[in-house]
Parts: structure tokens; sequence; C-alpha cells
């Protein structure tokens, strides 16, 4: 291992991306490739990932991927933040201001939902839990 190596080695964190399999804010309202992997990194904003990472984790065809990132960078809506190896690594830009404005929509779009499976589990009056009740001998 090298010396460069072991220093990215160690500052790595562990990550869990957060997948909102719900109704993705986005990709509801435009149903593409791009507001998936958007809604993704909106979601995701502290780490970097790869083109292979994304389509693996958002299952946007690796290809497709290729093609967009480019775009979503010129957009100013993704940076890039460097590479590894030949592999470039993208971020959301949490400094662009339609970023910003898309993250707020997405995190309010997934507080109303929510909201609204809370009223509706208010109204259908159901426990959030089920009971266990054991099973007794007679």
């Amino acid at each position: 291992m090298t010396m460069l190596n072991s220093i990215f080695m160690s500052e790595r964190l562990p990550r869990e991306e957060i997948i909102y399999n719900g109704k993705r804010p986005l990709e509801s309202i435009f149903r593409t490739s791009i507001s998936r992997v958007l809604d993704f990194l909106i979601l995701n904003p502290k780490f970097d990932y790869s083109a292979p990472e994304m389509s693996r984790i958002t299952k946007v065809p690796l290809r497709t991927l290729q093609r967009i990132l480019p775009h979503l960078v010129a957009k100013e809506l993704v940076k890039e933040t460097g590479r590894i190896g030949n592999t470039k690594m993208y971020i959301l830009n949490t400094e662009s201001e339609l970023a910003k404005a898309l993250r707020y929509y997405v995190l309010t779009a997934i507080n109303v939902n929510i909201d609204n499976a809370r009223k509706q589990h208010n109204l259908n009056n159901q426990p959030l839990v089920t009971e266990h009740k054991e099973l007794q001998a007679d």
C-alpha cells in the first residue's frame, strides 16, 4: 500500500446511503433518470460517489449516468470532487442556488409524505406496532 493510499484509507468514513424507496420526490414528478440521480445525491450530500457506485445504488444504467453526469456538472447541480484512478467522483453542489432549492423541495416533499402517512394512520386508529400476545398453554 502506498503512502497516498494509506492516507485516503485512514480518512475514509464509513457511510450508509439514504435510499428513499417511497415516492422519490423529483422522480415522482419528472420520471427520469436525472431526477432519480438528483433525489439520491440530495439525500446523500456528504459523500462523493463514482458513476458505477451511483448506478449500483440507484439502478440507473451506467451508460446513462455517464451521459447525464456531465450535463448536471455543466448546470452546476453536481460537481466533480476528483478522481480515484481513472474514475471521476461526484457530489451534490451544495453551493448552487438551484441545488439548494431542489434540496428544499425534496426534503419538504418527504416531510409532507410523512405527515400525510401519520394523518392516515390516526384516521384509521391503527397502532404503529401491533401487540404480540404469547400463546398460553391451557
